[in-house]
């Protein structure tokens, strides 16, 4: 029971944690990831992938190819 008593503020934290974490395996796995949506929308890439494909998830960034 002692979960069901967290704050608000010490769960957001916890979830900042853990999308941190999430994200930095993400980016530096050495494996390209790319994650694509029911509607085959691409929602995601890390650099691995962006570096394979040629393909920028950020259409403003200048390309470094």
């Amino acid at each position: 029971m002692k979960d069901a008593k967290k704050s608000k503020e010490q769960l957001i934290a916890e979830l900042v944690k853990s999308e941190e974490k999430y994200r930095t395996i993400f980016e530096n796995t050495g494996t390209a990831v790319v994650i694509i949506e029911e509607d085959k929308t691409i929602s995601m890439t890390n650099t691995q992938f962006e570096k394979l494909s040629g393909y920028s998830n950020c259409p403003n960034c200048a390309s470094t190819s």
